[in-house]
């Protein structure tokens, strides 16, 4: 229905705009792009914790309080994950570390998430049933932003120029059932990594459709001992908010420069820290397999299952 700028300005139905993180909408795609060694998985992991928890490590998170965040890591493996994470959880206050055991979910299966066209019935059907399985996963969780890193290991043997628009279609579909953000973790060109060549936008590794759906994208501008944060789109971020910002590593977890600490905004009463049978312990493998319901079920820790 064809509507005047009054009717659309006075329209009550027509609720806010949802935002995850700054300038990432709900159930939208956006990208984090950086060469090797940027501090791309490290600046994610961040991302993801400010949006589980009460602490304040960028400024990037819209959620007024702590919410659930997937990260799907087909690139890091369950040991390397709880090895960053249990020196990451000693920056925090016991409050945080809370927040962050019961809201942070992990995914580290090898199944791709997308089968190329032209895979054979045993490749549709096994990615089919894993994406249908991790969107119920999501969706029981309540998961809020879902953090891919990275995309080539992902998507499996899909050719990411050849099936570039394919690639595009299977992560919107997640991102439309889930109701979830979806970050994308991706590398750039070769250029981009010998340092010929500035990374910008069009910088993405193929995905060259993807690269044009987004209106979130940032990347990490890395010179000697400096890094920074930069957004190379950014259509949905207010005028009034930063392009650029430093980043520095604050005990092992990389923040926005000149953020002191991560306690809560608010003092409340400390609890003794959770993390003690986490690093005593070897976490248990992860998987998206849905586990019986039992009653008066715990919050999931950080080595739980989806």
């Amino acid at each position: 229905m064809i509507k005047n700028l009054n009717s659309l300005l006075n329209d009550q139905t027509i609720s806010e705009v949802p935002f995850v993180l700054k300038g990432l909408v709900k159930a939208s795609i956006g990208m984090l792009i950086a060469a090797p060694s940027a501090g791309k998985s490290h600046l994610a992991l961040s991302l993801a914790i400010e949006h589980a928890s009460s602490a304040v490590t960028l400024g990037l998170s819209c959620a007024e309080t702590p919410r659930k965040v997937l990260i799907v890591s087909s690139e890091d493996s369950s040991a390397v994950l709880r090895e960053r994470m249990v020196e990451k959880l000693k920056s925090f206050s016991p409050d945080i570390q809370n927040e962050l055991l019961s809201n942070l979910l992990f995914l580290t299966e090898q199944t791709p998430l997308i089968a190329p066209p032209e895979a054979n019935k045993d490749e549709h059907d096994a990615a089919s049933l894993y994406v249908n399985n991790l969107v119920q996963s999501a969706v029981d969780n309540d998961v809020d932003l879902i953090i891919v890193d990275t995309v080539t290991e992902a998507v499996g043997s899909c050719d990411e120029v050849k099936h570039d628009k394919h690639i595009k279609a299977g992560f919107q579909a997640i991102a439309r059932r889930t109701g979830a953000a979806i970050l994308l973790v991706h590398h750039v060109n070769k250029n981009e990594i010998r340092g010929e060549q500035e990374v910008t936008m069009a910088s993405g590794a193929g995905l060259s459709s993807v690269m044009r759906l987004v209106k979130f994208l940032i990347t990490i501008k890395a010179e000697k001992n400096e890094r920074k944060v930069r957004f190379l789109k950014s259509n949905y971020l207010p005028q009034s908010e930063e392009r650029e910002f430093d980043i520095e590593f604050v005990d092992g977890v990389l923040s926005r420069k000149g953020i002191l600490s991560f306690a809560p905004p608010k003092k409340q009463k400390a609890e003794k820290p959770r993390i003690a049978k986490a690093i005593q312990e070897e976490p248990e493998v992860l998987s998206i397999t849905p586990k019986p319901k039992r009653k008066n079920e715990s919050e999931n820790d950080l080595r739980d299952v989806l």
